[in-house]
């Protein structure tokens, strides 16, 4: 757990941005120079790979004494809320679909993105997520120690679940590495909401290429740019690789 200890912070500390910083390299050095989709895709393999060491590290050293109350068909946590991604994160998981699309795993139909505050997830299917495997960072941080906090959630959108803080610490170093990476290659760094950008990441499959030659998502399927404290770290962590460049 040592390696990883600066990204369960959550300031602006020296160790927090140099391990941060040691991803952007680690990434970058998977996405290579003039990256295809196909690298892309390869580099998300092992962005969700670290993320998955390093929250068994966690789990392992703060979860002693309690366990996650989380288990398949529960799905309280996939009502609401509007799914932040990255653009490389909605094409890993576009990509998945039209996959288990051509192998007849899930229906070749258009997602209904949910209307107002409450719908389950547009790939929720009968309590599960069709996709996973190929899920963005945002779904696979949340885990929750108390069911109920969960059901109270989904039934008033009251309060959430209750989550250790470092896995959230984890979660946003992590994000902050890969708008860094992006920010650095000149690619568009901006949030994409799931419900809005799906069907169009999934049918538009030139999309993932056009994006890392430089060019611009179309407006409809992009959220926000970085900002508060997010933003904060992202411009901390560049002015370090400046520093040093």
């Amino acid at each position: 757990m040592s390696g990883l200890q600066g990204l369960f912070l959550d300031e602006l500390a020296d160790d927090r941005i140099a391990a941060i910083k040691g991803l952007v390299g680690q990434f970058s050095g998977i996405l290579g120079e003039n990256p295809t989709p196909a690298d892309l895709h390869t580099m998300h393999i092992e962005y969700f790979k670290f993320h998955e060491a390093g929250a068994a590290a966690l789990e392992k050293n703060l979860m002693t004494d309690r366990d996650f109350a989380c288990e398949a068909g529960c799905a309280f946590c996939c009502h609401h809320t509007d799914v932040a991604m990255t653009p490389g994160e909605g094409f890993f998981l576009a990509d998945g679909i039209r996959e288990k699309r051509q192998s007849g795993k899930i229906e070749t139909v258009p997602f209904i993105p949910r209307t107002g505050v409450f719908g389950p997830c547009p790939v929720l299917v009968d309590g599960l997520c069709s996709s996973y495997d190929t899920r963005p960072l945002s779904c696979r941080y949340i885990m929750s120690t108390e069911l109920q906090s969960c059901k109270i959630r989904f039934e008033t959108l009251k309060g959430g679940a209750k989550l250790p803080p470092m896995f959230s610490h984890f979660r946003v170093s992590l994000s902050a590495a890969l708008f860094v990476l992006y920010r650095q290659r000149g690619l568009q760094a901006e949030w994409l909401v799931l419900d809005k950008s799906i069907n169009t990441l999934v049918d538009e499959e030139g999309l993932a290429n056009q994006w890392l030659s430089g060019q611009r998502l179309p407006c409809g399927i992009v959220s926000d740019p970085p900002e508060g404290k997010f933003l904060e770290l992202i411009e901390a962590l560049e002015a370090a690789c400046e520093s040093q460049s």
